[in-house]
């Protein structure tokens, strides 16, 4: 059975042995880690990054931030240019162009990512 006194002198002892050793304890990191260290260093996948996060926030916040229904026809409003109520302008049957290009960010998100976990 090891006791208090025997303890302390163990972690004396394993003290002393790291101290002469000229060995450094190594540090590990995770896979996270290493790949945010790595890509850092490269400006262009830093912006990539931020880009398909960006992509993924429209896609998932579109009906917060739709400003019209995609789907709403107006035949009165059709083919206007870009404006303060419509910033894209509209198509043939009056729908909000903007609108329409965020909620198509989903539908390309439902495609892209299962390709992307597929290949």
């Amino acid at each position: 059975m090891v006791g208090p006194a025997d303890q302390i002198q163990l972690n004396r002892e394993k003290e002393r042995m790291l101290q002469s050793s000229n060995t450094v304890p190594m540090e590990f990191d995770s896979r996270a880690t290493m790949l945010w260290k790595r890509m850092r260093k490269n400006r262009l996948a830093v912006l990539g990054g931020a880009l398909l996060i960006g992509f993924f926030l429209v896609a998932v916040g579109a009906p917060l931030i739709a400003p019209h229904d995609p789907l709403a026809q107006d035949l009165y409003n059709r083919l206007q240019g870009p404006s303060l109520g419509h910033p894209f302008g509209t198509d043939d049957f009056g729908r909000d162009i903007l609108s329409r290009v965020i909620y198509g960010a989903r539908i390309s998100l439902r495609i892209g990512a299962p390709t992307f976990v597929y290949s």
